[in-house]
């Protein structure tokens, strides 16, 4: 049994967890004991100059995900912000995948990727499968930093059980991949 000293590590806890049915049941808890939002700070984040974050995957799936993470720990120095460069379109499974986890993405409006969007990114967080999917040339040619992360893309697998479970992995996969980049911007 796991002992916690305050209600936040818990929730530390539950954000790293491996599934994200455990933080669904650890968040939905602590809303019935009057606790309506977890804000995740770490010590020297008000000291942090303020950062545009983009995230960039083929079809705006993973990247929408990311940032429903990113956002959801309400790091107030960061300004997030998602983008398709080849297909913006509306996925439930993405947003189903994400509800276990008590974070709304549906009403998330899809971006294409814009040079706009490029040019007011600090960061640029490519999310894609390294084996199936391709970025654009113009994040090679980017003056940002550039983080490539390789994510299997659920919308390669045919059958629907399988790209729900991958969804699923791939939420999880979002979360520790979200602290580890807050931990470096820091």
């Amino acid at each position: 049994m796991l002992l916690f000293k305050s209600e936040s590590s818990i929730l530390d806890y539950a954000f790293t967890s491996i599934s994200c049915s455990k933080f669904s049941k650890v968040a939905y808890a602590f809303e019935n004991r009057g606790i309506k939002k977890y804000n995740h700070h770490v010590k020297g984040a008000a000291g942090m100059k303020n950062k545009t974050i983009l995230f960039l995957s083929p079809f705006n799936h993973l990247s929408m995900m990311a940032e429903g993470w990113a956002v959801k720990l309400n790091e107030p120095s960061w300004k997030v912000i998602s983008a398709a460069c080849k297909n913006a379109d509306h996925d439930a499974l993405p947003v189903k995948a994400m509800k276990e986890v008590n974070i709304d993405i549906e009403s998330k409006t899809p971006h294409s990727l814009k040079p706009q969007l490029m040019n007011e990114a600090d960061i640029v967080v490519a999310i894609y499968d390294f084996q199936r999917d391709s970025m654009p040339a113009l994040l090679d040619k980017s003056d940002q930093k550039v983080l490539r992360w390789n994510i299997s893309n659920p919308v390669h697998y045919d059958h629907l059980t399988d790209r729900w479970a991958a969804y699923q992995e791939v939420c999880d996969e979002l979360a520790i991949k979200i602290q580890e980049l807050q931990k470096q911007l820091i």
